[in-house]
């Protein structure tokens, strides 16, 4: 399925680049600065909505918000610097989507 792709490789560049991820259903942030895909998968889903904190170190680099019930447009939001914008274009642009 193309979602599970786009979120594998998402995951796969985040971690490439030296970043760790911070997973916030909404309400809570319930896995903080981890570096371990399987990990930062199980948490994921709980909820319509997941939001991830992209860190470097302690440091806030920015957000992907990720919504399931969007289609291949599961990226819904993200923030606009050139970090995570980069990430996200490239992901997207590899597997056709954008």
């Amino acid at each position: 399925m193309l979602q599970e792709q786009i979120i594998n490789n998402l995951l796969a560049a985040i971690l490439a680049g030296g970043y760790s991820i911070t997973v916030n259903d909404g309400d809570d942030d319930v896995l903080k600065y981890s570096t371990d895909t399987t990990r930062i998968i199980n948490n994921m889903g709980a909820t319509d909505t997941d939001l991830l904190k992209v860190y470097q170190g302690t440091e806030y680099i920015g957000f992907i918000l990720l919504v399931p019930s969007n289609g291949d447009d599961i990226v819904s939001n993200h923030s606009g610097n050139d970090i995570i914008t980069n990430l996200v274009d490239k992901v997207l642009e590899d597997l056709g989507v954008l």
